[in-house]
Order: structure tokens, then C-alpha cells, then sequence
């Protein structure tokens, strides 16, 4: 019996392999197509977004440059404290005001009404207080320390306001995942800005400091 059953395994064994039943595997071109896809869909969402993202730099910007290499050129003798402490504290007091100001106007159901859609008019703002106190710490128009205040809180109170809008308007109208993506890109938008300042920064606040020395030196010229 066990020499049958041997014979009949040995016969049941194909002869070479060509007898042997294959199947054919399936292709993962659809697969591929589909990540194609996606990376288009990112690339495409990106194109959109930048039209968001551009504002969201040039605040950053502005407000760092303005913070850390403009004012810290711009002193005033009648001021005992360090100017240079007071300005951070303002800053940082608009960044307070201005990032979750649309949480406070929702307290009250009227946040709607003060969101703003085309943040690249508040950048533009920014963009003229940075210029205008290049040109006070270049020829030191204004003797009033409050004036410079002033303009640093509200440079920084409308850079919070375009932060917050930005993150609000970035996604609209898309499914989380693309929306997630879109709202990722904010933190290269961010971080590029932060770089560009302290690349410039350093070449700008050497050359208002040394303006300041040799046109005027009985003013104070540096804050820090």
C-alpha cells in the first residue's frame, strides 16, 4: 500500500515547470497613479495657498525686523528705563492683542464682521510703519519715546491680526486632509521669515547704528 500511494504522489508531481499553474500577479500601476495624484494635488494646493502665505512672511518680517534691528537703534535720553526691554513688551503685548482677537470678538457673535480676507492690505501697512521708522531712526525726526511705542504695538498688534487670519482663511472650502496640509505650510511661511531677518538684520542694524554715531552723537544709539 505505501508503494501505491508513492507511485501516485511521484505521478501527481508535474514534470517540469512548465506544468506548473501560475497566476499573474497584479500590477501596482494604480497605485502609482494615485500617488501622482496626490503629489499634484499638494503642488496645486501649494500654488493656491502662496497668495496667503506671502502676506503671513512680509509680517513676520516686518515685525521682527522692526523689533530686533530698527529699534534697537532708536534711543531717547529722557528715558531711564532700557528702551530697548519696553519695546519687546510691547510687542509682545500686540502679539497678545492681535493672534486671538477673533476668540474675543466671538464672545459676542461678531467675529464675522471683522475678519479680514485680503491680508495683504495689513502687510502693507506693516510694510509702510517699517519704512517710515527706517527713516526716523535714519534722520531722527520725532523726539516723543511714546511715538515709537506707539508704532511698535501697532506693527505688532496687525501682524497678530494676519497670523489669525491667515489660519482662519487658509483651507477654506477643503477636506481635512488637504486642509491640514495647506495650514502645515504656515510654519515654513513662519520660519522662512525668521531667517530672512536674521540674515538682513544684521547687515541693517550696523548700518543705522553707524549712521547714528557719526550724524548724531549726542544721541543715544543703541538700546540694548
Amino acid at each position: 500500500m505505501e508503494e501505491r500511494s508513492n507511485t501516485n504522489y511521484s505521478s501527481s508531481q508535474p514534470a517540469s515547470h512548465k506544468e506548473v499553474p501560475y497566476s499573474p500577479i497584479e500590477s501596482d500601476s494604480d497605485d502609482t497613479t494615485k500617488s501622482k495624484l496626490f503629489c499634484q494635488e499638494l503642488l496645486s494646493q501649494t500654488w493656491k495657498t502662496q497668495m496667503i502665505l506671502i502676506p503671513l512672511f512680509v509680517s513676520i518680517f516686518c515685525k521682527q525686523l522692526l523689533v530686533s534691528s530698527v529699534v534697537a537703534t532708536i534711543a531717547f535720553d529722557s528715558v531711564s528705563i532700557t528702551p530697548f526691554l519696553i519695546y519687546m513688551l510691547i510687542c509682545g503685548a500686540g502679539d497678545l492683542i492681535g493672534r486671538p482677537y477673533i476668540g474675543f470678538l466671538s464672545l459676542f457673535s461678531i467675529e464675522e464682521k471683522f475678519i479680514v480676507r485680503k491680508t495683504w492690505i495689513l502687510a502693507f501697512v506693516q510694510v509702510f510703519i517699517l519704512i517710515f521708522m527706517v527713516f526716523f531712526s535714519w534722520f531722527r525726526f520725532l523726539s516723543h519715546f511714546h511715538s515709537a511705542v506707539v508704532l511698535v504695538m501697532a506693527n505688532s498688534m496687525l501682524s497678530g491680526m494676519v497670523f489669525a487670519n491667515t489660519f482662519n482663511n487658509t483651507g477654506e472650502g477643503l477636506d481635512v486632509k488637504e486642509r491640514r496640509f495647506c495650514r502645515a505650510l504656515l510654519a515654513g511661511s513662519l520660519s522662512s521669515a525668521n531667517l530672512a531677518v536674521a540674515l538682513i538684520g544684521l547687515d541693517t542694524e550696523a548700518r543705522l547704528l553707524e549712521h547714528c554715531v557719526l550724524l548724531f552723537p549726542r544721541v543715544s544709539c543703541f538700546t540694548r
